[in-house]
């Protein structure tokens, strides 16, 4: 019985020691395998904001570039109104002008 527990243990004993090593090292192995896609995961993220914030700035330095490019327009367009109010005001004067000389002329023609 003695031979057969010397025989035995010492195998046992190995086995369980092996045994052991194996899964604590395995678990640590597992570990930082997690870690490793972790860092791989929220690297890939920041890229991603990175890249949404580029384009979102690109959205908006282009969106500023048109409201500029409308306000330009918009001053010409405010130029040209305020010359055709000119010209039209300038077109009432002549047309009451001509209407006065017109009623002077009724008038004297009637005087006489």
């Amino acid at each position: 019985m003695k031979e057969i527990f010397r025989e035995v243990f010492p195998s046992l004993l190995t086995g369980l020691v092996l045994g052991f090593s194996g899964f604590v090292y395995g678990r640590r192995k597992n570990k930082a395998e997690t870690k490793a896609i972790e860092a791989q995961t929220k690297a890939s993220e920041v890229q991603a904001q990175a890249i949404s914030s580029k384009i979102l700035t690109d959205i908006i330095e282009a969106q500023n570039e048109y409201i500029r490019n409308m306000e330009g327009r918009i001053e010409s367009y405010q130029e040209d109104i305020q010359a055709l109010r000119k010209e039209v005001q300038e077109l009432k004067d002549q047309v009451q002008d001509q209407c006065t000389v017109c009623d002077y002329k009724k008038k004297f023609n009637k005087t006489k």
